[in-house]
């Protein structure tokens, strides 16, 4: 299944929770951010304070993914880090410019010029800017420093779905020690991933998690 098409199946589907952490301010964030940049979408309803206040207690949330549908160009990315991407990243952005996804952890697959912001942010910070490029970073993890990245596998040449962390370098992620630890072949496999799990992306996360599903 492509990517866009698991999204397709996932967009009006309702997600109730049950949690104590900032889950509903977080997406609440996300809401008042895409009302702000693109008001000719409604995005009232992707996040409903069903039950209790959220503050230090127990409350319940529904949640829908918030997908501003439209073609980007991905060829953005590839002209600004002068890199080849996938058939199935330019299918993506080809109907989908960006995209909040709210399952127990939240997912905002950027923009292609965000993207590439994104990218040349960490880094600049870094000093990390002569090529090549085999790490570029296009999906913010709500609440988290981390973010979801295409990594080129260095033998291989073929780009996967990798964990980003804020905490190792990018000179060491895009090496050879981390060709083993892609989360999916590619864009599509980690999507089902997510949808397959409700948002969780390790098994330990299962037991750490304090979102739970309820509807």
């Amino acid at each position: 299944m492509k990517a866009v098409e698991a999204l397709k199946q996932e967009e009006n589907h309702s997600r109730i929770y049950r949690t104590r952490t900032p889950m509903y301010k977080e997406v609440m964030w996300h809401v008042s951010d895409m009302k702000t940049r693109i008001p000719s979408v409604d995005w009232a309803g992707c996040c409903k304070l069903l039950h209790g206040p959220p503050k230090n207690d127990f409350y319940e949330i529904e949640v829908k993914h918030m997908i501003h549908w439209g073609r980007a160009d991905a060829r953005i990315i590839e002209d600004a880090f002068q890199v080849s991407l996938p058939d199935d990243i330019h299918e993506f952005y080809s109907e989908i410019q960006e995209c909040v996804l709210n399952w127990k952890y939240g997912y905002h697959i950027l923009r292609p010029e965000d993207v590439v912001d994104e990218e040349r942010f960490h880094r600049q910070e870094e000093g990390c800017n002569h090529p090549p490029v085999g790490l570029i970073r296009f999906c913010k993890i709500t609440g988290s420093s981390d973010s979801i990245a295409f990594r080129k596998h260095t033998q291989t040449g073929k780009w996967q779905i990798d964990y980003a962390s804020l905490y190792v370098s990018t000179e060491e992620q895009q090496s050879p020690k981390y060709d083993s630890t892609c989360l999916a072949e590619d864009l599509a496999g980690w999507l089902q991933r997510l949808r397959s799990n409700d948002g969780i992306l390790h098994e330990d996360d299962r037991r750490l998690t304090a979102v739970e599903r309820i509807g």
